[in-house]
């Protein structure tokens, strides 16, 4: 019983180090998101979600956001700190907008098994580093919460809007 206890403490202070605090937080305007130079886990990206606007935090799955919050692929409305090209972020979003939707999210490496049972790990080799994917599958664009079902050669799959089904 104390080796359970010990290891129920030590899970949880492992999640307090991690992280597990992306969140988002509703604005007027993309100005009032913030840019912490030291710490990029607390940098806040502009998106929207059901005509709101967010500042939002960073994430690279799930477990970096806080309770009922996921990690989801949105479009940059304007972010006014940055000025890079890439206009998907993957950010702390409130779970309610994406309830009974499939998913798709970034992932480390496929060769770690790190994907749920019921998600697949895809890859796009066409960017340096290659881009991981943990993603379930689909049958049309509504299921996804990225907007977003491709054909992944052997079945359909959810996948981030941008860059796979913009010119759809």
């Amino acid at each position: 019983m104390k080796k359970i206890g010990f290891l129920l403490g030590v899970l949880a202070a492992s999640g307090l180090i991690s992280g597990c605090i992306g969140s988002a937080r509703e604005v007027d305007h993309c100005d009032e998101c913030i840019h912490y130079p030291d710490n990029w886990r607390k940098d806040e990206y502009c998106v929207e979600a059901n005509d709101i606007l967010y500042c939002a935090n960073p994430c690279l799955t799930n477990a970096s956001c806080g309770v009922d919050f996921w990690c989801v692929p949105e479009e940059d409305e304007g972010t006014t700190w940055t000025t890079d090209s890439r206009r998907i972020r993957w950010v702390c979003m409130p779970e309610e907008y994406y309830q009974n939707k499939k998913s798709v999210w970034r992932w480390d490496d496929c060769t770690e098994g790190g994907c749920p049972e019921d998600m697949t790990c895809l890859y796009d080799d066409t960017y340096d580093p290659i881009e991981y994917f943990c993603s379930e599958e689909c049958d049309s664009d509504s299921e996804c919460l990225s907007g977003c079902c491709l054909d992944t050669g052997d079945a359909w799959h959810c996948a981030p809007y941008y860059p796979y089904c913009e010119d759809y």
